[in-house]
Parts: C-alpha cells; sequence; structure tokens
C-alpha cells in the first residue's frame, strides 16, 4: 500500500518531468536537446574545418580539389556503364561531385557567398565583356566552319535531346568549378591573404588560377595527350586568373558561373550541335599553338586590376569615374562590338565563299 501510494503521490511529477509538452526536459525538451547537439556539432566542425584552413590554407584547398576530382573521376566510371554519351556521362558525373562539393562549401561556412550582393548586372557585364566576346568569337567560327563550308554545309544537327545534354553540361560544368575554385579555394586565399591590399589581392589571383590550370592535368586521365593536357592547363591557369579578376570586381558567383558555362559553350558548340567530336577529342587537338591568346587574357586581367579597381576591392565600394569617361568608355565598347560584327560577318562571307580565296 505505501509503494502504491508513492506511485500515486509521484507520478504528476514523474508525468510532467518526462512527457509534458510544458516541461524543458519533457519529449519537447529532448527534441531541444538534440537540435542543440546538432548545432554544436556543426558549430565545432565548422570551427576545426576554419582552424585547418587558417594554418593550412594551401593544403586546404589542395584537399578540396584532389577530393572533388577523385570523386569525380570515379563516379564517371559506372555512369559510363550505364551512359554512353559524353554530355549525359559529363553532366552524371557532376551532379554526384555536386554533392561533395555543397557539402563542402557549407561545411566551411562559405554558404554567404552565394547570397553577396553583387556590383549590378550591367557592372558585371561590362567587367566580364571580353570574355563574353570570346565566347561568342568561338561560338561564330564554330558555326562558320560547320554551317558554311562545303565539307559540313549540309551536316545534320544532333538529336534535340543531346544539344540539351549540351547545354546542361557547359552550365553544370561552370557552376561546379566555379563553386569549387572561386567559391571554396578563393575564399579560403581570401581569408588568409587579405584583398585589402595591393598584394593580397595579386597573391589570391595568381594562386587560385595556378591550382584551376593544374587540376585539368588530370585529363590525361581521360586519354588525352601530354602536350595537349599540358597545353590546356596553361590556358586554364590564365583563365582561372581572368574568372578571378572579374570574381573580386563583381562580387557575384553567380555571375561568373555562367560566364564560364558561356566560354565553355562557345568552345565546344561544334560539339555539341553536331555531335561529331567530344569533349576529350576536342581538348586532344590542342597544341602550342593555343597558346598564343595568353597575352592577350594576361593584359586583360591587369587591366581588371588596375589602380583605381583594386581600391574599389580593398574598400569593397565602387567610385564612379566622370561622366566624360564613361561616355569615352560607351564610345570604345560600341566601336569595338561594331568592329566584331563587322568581323564576323566577313568570316562568314569568305568562309561560304572559299573559292574567291583560291584566285
Amino acid at each position: 500500500m505505501k509503494c502504491l501510494e508513492r506511485i500515486l503521490q509521484y507520478a504528476p511529477v514523474l508525468f510532467y518531468s518526462r512527457i509534458s509538452p510544458f516541461s524543458g526536459t519533457g519529449l519537447n525538451g529532448s527534441l531541444v536537446d538534440v537540435r542543440v547537439k546538432e548545432k554544436r556539432r556543426k558549430d565545432n566542425m565548422q570551427n576545426m574545418l576554419k582552424k585547418f584552413r587558417e594554418k593550412l590554407p594551401i593544403c586546404s584547398c589542395i584537399a578540396v580539389i584532389v577530393s572533388y576530382l577523385l570523386i569525380f573521376h570515379l563516379s564517371a566510371i559506372p555512369v559510363m556503364m550505364v551512359l554512353h554519351q559524353d554530355f549525359a556521362v559529363q553532366l552524371a558525373s557532376m551532379l554526384i561531385a555536386d554533392v561533395f562539393v555543397l557539402a563542402v562549401f557549407f561545411a566551411m561556412g562559405f554558404g554567404d557567398v552565394l547570397a553577396q550582393k553583387s556590383r549590378g548586372i550591367l557592372y558585371s557585364i561590362g567587367t566580364g565583356g571580353y570574355m563574353i566576346m570570346v565566347g561568342a568569337v568561338a561560338a561564330v567560327s564554330n558555326l562558320a566552319m560547320y554551317g558554311l563550308t562545303e565539307d559540313y554545309k549540309f551536316q545534320a544537327l544532333a538529336p534535340a535531346g543531346d544539344i540539351l545534354l549540351f547545354i546542361l553540361a557547359m552550365l553544370g560544368i561552370g557552376f561546379t568549378e566555379e563553386l569549387v575554385f572561386r567559391g571554396i579555394v578563393t575564399s579560403i586565399l581570401k581569408d588568409k591573404f587579405s584583398v585589402h591590399t595591393d598584394k593580397g589581392i595579386f597573391l589570391v589571383i595568381v594562386l587560385q588560377g595556378a591550382l584551376f590550370g593544374a587540376c585539368h592535368m588530370t585529363n590525361i586521365l581521360s586519354g588525352i595527350g601530354l602536350e595537349s593536357a599540358l597545353v590546356q592547363s596553361i590556358m586554364a591557369s590564365f583563365l582561372g586568373m581572368l574568372l578571378g579578376a572579374v570574381y573580386l570586381r563583381t562580387n557575384s558567383l553567380w555571375f561568373v558561373m555562367l560566364l564560364h558555362a558561356w566560354n565553355d559553350f562557345g568552345a565546344l558548340l561544334a560539339a555539341g550541335l553536331y555531335g561529331d567530336n567530344t569533349i576529350t577529342g576536342s581538348i586532344d587537338g590542342y597544341t602550342w599553338r593555343n597558346l598564343a591568346g595568353i597575352p592577350a587574357y594576361l593584359v586583360v586581367v591587369l587591366i581588371l586590376l588596375r589602380s583605381s579597381k583594386r581600391r574599389e576591392i580593398k574598400d569593397g565600394r565602387l567610385y564612379p569615374a566622370p561622366f566624360g569617361i564613361r561616355i569615352a568608355k560607351g564610345i570604345v565598347l560600341t566601336l569595338f562590338c561594331a568592329g566584331f560584327l563587322v568581323l564576323a560577318a566577313v568570316s562568314f562571307f569568305l568562309t561560304a565563299h572559299q573559292d574567291l580565296l583560291n584566285i
């Protein structure tokens, strides 16, 4: 009886302390405890990763890049057993790698990079204008060769599904590679080498560009020749510097992703539209002559990072040029675009009438 009395006496206390929703130690309290523990675990992981990248920034960058490349290339093996279209394999492998890349991106606390305020769409287009024009020239050259020359004039387009896969693959490459190199690698380097100094800005640009170029040497694993892989890596290094400069100037990772995708789209347009070549085949055709365009990339990088623009990067704000200077820039840009259109028209005409060149 005494035992029963004690149970009845303490039952309300036990009830409210264990399962009452009004108790901090009840079921809701347990859920709160779980959430708190989960938050602490995430915070501890972020702190651990932060300490690692602060002490060993280059090693952190290399670890992320190597892990990404391993996942991408290893996942391609089973994917190729199921899919046989080159761009489909590329896209599927990229999506698998994205799971890891996004996990690292957010685990390192860089999620706010995707949400940071850009300098504006017109400013971004002007800053990335050179790459936009390069992509356009490459696209026009591909269309001219395949659409007008006698050898390819009547060649049918690839199936619509294959063209869609090509477009998605180019967008996927732009998203993933920029998330790795401008989203993670550049953020790590910015934390170590402050972009509030000229030295820090150039260190970040050169290092992330060099790492971007070096990772392309792994294309040897896809059957690309050593010379072609080396040429591509050198080209990619300067392309990475240019993309890095555009990113620091525009403060928009999304814009740089689209810019990267557009550049790849123009370079591989023939393979995507006509399906008579692969990504590997296109890259394997690179020779030392392809390095002729590197000085132009370097000049554009130096122009983008001139003294007045480095000041904007360091201060985190824009300093608009005088009205007259902006008008002059607009005129120069208009003349440049007009010149490009004239050259494109001449290229189309001469390609379509090759007999005139043989006179």
